[in-house]
């Protein structure tokens, strides 16, 4: 039988590097629902790389996924290994292969090749060669996974044919596979998505070709739980108490903590709609997809009792038979043709499957009119509540809230502080709300024209001219919003312009910065920039001076700036940052915005919370505040591993975030609550007989972790099993000891000074390291010497000499081997002056902050 795979394992195949530095992997997106990773919105893939995400098996990169990204051979090598739980076996092959092209640089898999070559999980090309850096391709793929599943000996057909058809058979291949061609990562997220609900095999003994199976999907051997693959109607949703019910399920699901949702918001958009999903070991629910195939929201305009057909706006719709009619909060029941003549003229939501109507909601109340001025999103222990502000009045939104916009059902985030709205308020709560604005931003204007209740506007985008009638010609009073400026329009639902404003965001050039240059053009030095693209942008000393400047959200120039400063100001473009330049309405660049490619972190400094907004400033580890943004309140924020919203951030948490240069708005938000900046050295862990663990640390401090503790070890979730003597972690500040960030020592320790003083006839010796000593051994003129710890500061060691010195020397020769918990050994051999000053402690210079 097949040997069991454990959920580390298929993590550590699918989603840690088989490289350094090289990850093997990271319908159209439902309306409402927030990309995956940041590439990956809309594309076929994305709701198997969703649930990939949820169970932990991809985390991407930054926020980004690469899903056109391939991987080579040898990173197949190492995965049909992984998958097959045969990974033990590599380091006792981590030789040198047969093959001549796998040389000493692809060393870190030649364990993996050895035990896939033994095995028969891969083969060389005919000529002996493995051809290691090679893309592998969409069949090569597919047959990885079979091997996973268990079909790893002969397949009727042969190669490739018998293949492909099993795998086709399986469904995990289907339309548009072509077996030769480069598999993308989307693929790979795909079929890995797809083999989870297949059943395990093993090939029958004495029968070549023959496969049976073991009674179990792929997903249950690995992960212990089950799927839900038919789509079952959400019945209702507990979000105080964290549970959903099912239709067909005897009894109501508990959500996981941070249970992944793909299709909308949160669980109580939930409610009324088809999903499925996946359970973990303890039955949670720990992913659900939103299935419904589409939401049609507006007034029910006519109803068909006989032929059970209903007109929503404009759309003739056929309902099911037995489909749910609630109005106001209330189910209807009767025949089909009764429940459906209750709800006509009301404001409804239809879901629909196979074209068909199976559920709708629909309420009649009196519809109020007015501007919305605020929103906000607040978290308790008993939920989340979200809240709108109406002409400056406040109202909640009550759990199932209709919500609209431009015509199309909506989530809360689609909702913008400015649009006009028809709502309706039932027990103080706002149970329907209808908003509209149509936004046509960083159009030119190109012509405005017309007399009394004809007036019109031409503009132009991306070479494309459209003409829009006016209100009336009060909207284009401003001078500024003449022919030839960039303005924002905002029309109404029946494309009447009611409103002119500056564009949101003036029209940019975004890219990275690839050469600058400095040199004279027309007899005055002008300074070049040249992004990525082609793209180039010149300013004479002049022009320059009134260009604002921003590095990281902090201004660093302003206009009017005098020649010394422009040419300081322009040290700051580098090659390699991204640049955002902005345009004015005059056609010239008014602004440039530079950001540090990559994941920034840094120390909160300071921060201010508003009504709306967060706003940060960042400091490095030596104090010097390096970057700064504002975080909408409702923006996603991880803290200590755990969603939170930015009003948690406070002073002296370590935050690490990466920018989206489109926006200028840093995103992928995560904050760290710790004792100290520098992480702690475990020096001992002691397992209790009931399964506690206790973590004491060098400095004397012990942890107890709570048994559902988060471990974090360089963004890859672990256990703390996983935790060993010699790591280095941060945790919360306060029990309980929920959250820690583990990270793999594997750097010797650092000398920071050495002291010597005369004392008493006695020559005191004073080391001082940059992390805790588990073991020092040192030599002090010749003689070995013990040193003992400054009780629990192991970074600080003394010896007093008794006698050996008659006279006071003018300095000692000292050679140590000091060795940290983690048996990194530093050795090294110092001349320390003698002195009768009491020795000082060295400044401490913060190492850079560890990755995550």
């Amino acid at each position: 039988m097949p040997k069991r795979l454990s959920a580390i394992t298929i993590v550590t195949a699918l989603l840690t590097t088989v490289a350094a530095g090289v990850t093997v992997l990271g319908t159209a997106r439902p309306s409402g629902a927030a990309p995956v990773f940041a590439d990956t919105g809309g594309i076929v893939e994305e709701p198997n790389i969703a649930r990939l995400k949820a169970l932990g098996v991809v985390t991407g990169d930054q926020g980004r996924f690469d899903p056109q990204g391939t991987f080579t051979r040898i990173q197949a090598a190492t995965l049909a290994v992984r998958l097959s739980g045969l990974g033990q076996y590599a380091p006792m092959l981590q030789q040198p292969t047969v093959f001549p092209d796998v040389e000493q640089r692809h060393s870190w898999a030649w364990g993996y090749i050895n035990v896939a070559v033994a095995h028969g999980l891969v083969k060389g090309t005919p000529d002996g060669k493995f051809l290691p850096d090679k893309p592998i391709t969409e069949l090569e793929a597919a047959v990885l996974f079979l091997n996973a599943l268990g079909y790893r000996g002969a397949m009727p057909g042969g190669w490739p044919t018998g293949y492909m058809m099993k795998a086709l058979d399986l469904g995990i291949i289907g339309e548009g596979f072509q077996p030769d061609r480069p598999a993308t990562r989307a693929f790979v997220a795909k079929v890995a998505d797809l083999v989870l609900e297949r059943e395990v095999v093993h090939e029958k003994e004495g029968k070549p070709g023959e496969y049976e199976g073991e009674g179990e999907s792929f997903y249950e051997r690995i992960f212990g739980g089950s799927l839900i693959e038919n789509p079952a109607l959400v019945k209702a949703v507990d979000v105080a108490g964290g549970r959903i019910e099912l239709e067909g399920f005897l009894a109501p699901i508990k959500c996981a903590t941070g249970m992944g949702i793909y299709g909308k918001e949160g669980p109580g958009d939930l409610e009324g709609h088809l999903v499925v999903g996946a359970t973990n070991s303890r039955g949670e629910l720990i992913f659900i997809r939103v299935v419904t195939p589409s939401e049609v929201a507006g007034v029910i305009a006519g109803v068909d009792g006989i032929n059970r057909r209903i007109v929503v706006g404009g759309v003739s719709l056929e309902v099911e038979e037995t489909a749910y009619v609630e109005k106001n909060g209330v189910e209807q029941r009767g025949t089909i043709a009764a429940t459906l003549a209750s709800v006509l003229g009301a404001d409804a939501r239809v879901y629909l499957r196979d074209g068909r109507a199976y559920r709708i909601v629909a309420r009649y109340t009196e519809k109020l009119e007015g501007l919305l001025t605020d929103k906000k999103v607040t978290s308790t222990p008993a939920g989340i509540t979200y809240f709108v502000w109406i002409d400056g009045v406040e109202y909640a939104l009550a759990e199932n809230a209709s919500l609209i916009r431009n015509g199309a059902t909506a989530q809360f985030s689609h909702l913008k502080v400015g649009d006009p709205c028809l709502y309706v308020v039932e027990g103080g709560k706002i149970v329907w709300l209808d908003a509209w604005r149509v936004e046509v931003d960083n159009v030119r204007v190109v012509d405005k024209s017309g007399e009394s209740g004809t007036w019109t506007v031409t503009v132009e985008k991306d070479g494309l001219r459209t003409s829009y009638r006016v209100k009336d010609s009060s909207v284009f009073d401003d001078p500024d919003m003449g022919a030839g400026m960039y303005c924002k329009l905002l029309v109404d639902r029946d494309r009447v312009v009611y409103d002119v404003t500056p564009p949101s965001q003036p029209p940019t050039a975004i890219g990275r910065i690839k050469s600058t240059s400095v040199g004279l053009k027309d007899s005055k030095t002008c300074y070049a920039v040249v992004l990525e693209d082609g793209r180039t942008f010149e300013w004479d000393e002049a022009a320059l001076a009134q260009v604002t400047v921003f590095r990281n959200g902090r201004i660093v120039a302003a206009p009017p700036m005098v020649v010394p400063p422009v040419q300081a100001v322009w040290t700051m473009f580098v090659p390699g940052e991204h640049a955002r330049m902005s345009y004015g309405s005059s056609g010239k660049i008014e602004t440039v915005d530079l950001f540090t490619p990559g994941r920034l972190q840094g120390i909160t400094s300071s921060v201010s919370h508003g009504p709306n907004v967060t706003s940060i400033q960042l400091k490095d580890a030596l104090g010097a505040i390096f970057a700064q943004f504002d975080l909408e309140n409702s923006a996603p924020i991880v803290l200590n591993g755990l969603g939170d919203t930015a009003a948690s951030i406070a002073g002296g948490d370590v935050l690490r975030f990466s920018w989206d240069i489109s926006l200028g708005k840093a995103v992928e938000v995560e904050v760290a609550r710790f004792t100290e900046l520098i992480p702690h050295t475990v020096a001992a862990i002691t397992q209790g007989d009931t399964g506690d663990i206790w973590l004491t640390l060098a400095h004397g401090v012990t942890l107890v972790p709570t048994g559902d503790a988060i471990v974090v070890r360089s963004g890859v979730r672990e256990s703390l099993a996983d935790i060993a003597v010699g790591d280095k972690l941060r945790y919360n500040i306060s029990p309980p000891f929920n959250y820690f960030e583990v990270y793999t020592d594997s750097t010797k320790p650092g000398y920071r000074h050495g002291a010597a003083r005369w004392t008493g006839g006695n020559v005191e010796v004073t080391l001082w390291f940059d992390e805790e000593i588990w073991e020092l051994r040192v030599i002090v003129d010749g003689a070995e010497r013990v040193f003992s710890p400054d009780g629990d500061d192991r970074t600080r060691w003394t010896w007093t000499s008794a006698g050996e010195y008659s006279l006071e020397p003018g300095s000692v020769a000292v050679s140590f081997e000091a060795k940290d918990y983690a048996k990194n050994v530093l050795t090294k051999t110092v001349t320390i002056p003698v002195t009768q000053d009491v020795p000082r402690v060295p400044p401490f210079v913060p190492p850079v902050l560890p990755p995550f």
